[in-house]
């Protein structure tokens, strides 16, 4: 199944999970096939200096040349980890703690002391699924509750205090992730039912309620066929949805903050097996990684020119990508999808991140762990 990732820059940072929505609708984006999706969470990375790999919370202070462990001591292994930094110094950190509580962690110094505070859940199953801050003080946590095999139902907390105390804004009944682009509009996607389409909801009033939304007039996708992920926004105004298959890969713009979108730019790759789009930008700069293909912008993605490039160990590639940021204009990190290694009967996991600063020509290895040999 064709996933899609997102990840904007200017102000506001965003932790970015591989979702996919399928839609259904009254004309056509041309398409073939879906494939099944890759179960496990990809990484995450912000433009900030912060990334969430293989479970661990890493920063950096150089541009990403090298990264620093800044994992809060009560995590371990077996917990689900969401992530979201302002700066490389303040962000905060969710993270499955027990049967009944989620633990949220918040640095002001870049991991070196943390705080802490516990969320109880009152359901034995639970999961933080996307965690988001706009600034210090107003952030957004979404909890996937399911308690059956099929269910899948989240809940949405809110905090305006820089995360000291948080409350239910709304219960739903869908299980995905999300992300606000002010803090009153935010974008969700989701299913109520295990392996259903997704779908994608809106929300106008901080996440108190949500509407199931419409793509508007002349944008058509086929159930079953297409794939739709979470906005990406550029400004309040100004943002980019991708519609996708397996073989073509549409952008559609919107300048009046998501009430109205029209075609901006369409693609049409060979068949790459599991490719993930995802797209970044900085500025007016912008790159699109389709499967191992990557393209960059220079005009907010007005235009789109494939970029040429080399990976410094040849085992490595782009294609395996789990998030992409283009976090200035030439400087830019990818964080690879946890992969394993053996030999004979041992087996390791290996984490990755990727930088290149010469606008994604070349690229080499800042980061890399291998856990379990």
């Amino acid at each position: 199944m064709r996933k899609l990732h997102g990840n904007m820059v200017g102000g506001v940072t965003l932790i970015v999970l591989a979702l996919v929505l399928t839609l259904s609708g009254c004309a056509q984006v041309t398409a073939g096939a879906l494939r099944a999706p890759v179960l496990a969470t990809p990484p995450s990375l912000t433009s900030s200096g912060a990334a969430v790999v293989n479970g661990r919370v890493l920063v950096t202070a150089d541009g990403g040349a090298t990264w620093r462990d800044a994992t809060p001591s009560g995590i371990d292994a077996s917990a689900s980890v969401a992530a979201s930094f302002l700066t490389s110094a303040r962000g905060w950190v969710a993270a499955s703690h027990s049967a009944s509580a989620i633990t949220i962690y918040k640095t002001v110094d870049a991991g070196t002391t943390w705080t802490s505070v516990r969320l109880r859940v009152p359901v034995p199953q639970y999961s933080p699924a996307a965690i988001q801050f706009l600034d210090p003080w107003h952030g957004w946590l979404l909890v996937n509750t399911g308690q059956t095999m099929n269910a899948q139902d989240s809940a949405l907390y809110g905090t305006s205090d820089g995360g000291a105390t948080w409350r239910r804004l709304s219960t739903l009944s869908v299980a995905g992730t999300f992300h606000f682009s002010d803090p009153s509009i935010g974008w969700l996607v989701g299913s109520n039912v295990t392996a259903a389409p997704y779908q994608l909801y809106a929300t106008h009033d901080g996440g108190h309620t949500w509407q199931q939304h419409v793509i508007a007039d002349g944008i058509i996708v086929q159930a079953g066929t297409s794939a739709v992920g979470l906005p990406v926004f550029t400004s309040a105004r100004d943002g980019y949805l991708p519609i996708a298959t397996n073989t073509t890969l549409d952008l559609l713009a919107t300048h009046d903050g998501g009430a109205t979108w029209a075609r901006a730019a369409h693609f049409t790759t060979p068949d790459q097996g599991n490719p993930t789009p995802m797209f970044t930008f900085h500025g007016v700069n912008g790159w699109l990684l389709d499967g191992a293909q990557l393209y960059g912008t220079h005009d907010t993605g007005r235009t789109w020119t494939p970029i040429r490039y080399s990976v410094s160990q040849p085992s490595l590639t782009l294609g395996a990508t789990g998030t992409l940021v283009l976090a200035g204009d030439t400087t830019g990190w990818a964080a690879l999808r946890p992969f394993y290694t053996c030999q004979g009967a041992v087996c390791a996991t290996s984490g990755v991140i990727l930088q290149t600063t010469d606008g994604g020509q070349s690229w080499h290895v800042a980061w890399r762990q291998i856990t379990g040999a």
